[in-house]
């Protein structure tokens, strides 16, 4: 598995926090967003955009 780019990382760890997402909580978080990463990888879909995101979940 991939890991998170360490800038989207800290992006993504403040998002969690202004959400006020638990700690307990948080990793499963973050490997749902390595999974969507790797997923967007794998079959050439830009993670930055929206429209990657219907097939990710398709493919679950």
């Amino acid at each position: 598995m991939l890991a998170i780019p360490s800038a989207l990382q800290a992006q993504f760890e403040e998002y969690l926090r202004n959400k006020a997402i638990p700690n307990s909580l948080q990793g499963a978080y973050k490997k749902w967003l390595r999974y969507y990463l790797d997923f967007c990888q794998k079959y050439h879909f830009p993670p930055i955009h929206k429209e990657s995101l219907p097939p990710f979940i398709r493919k679950l």
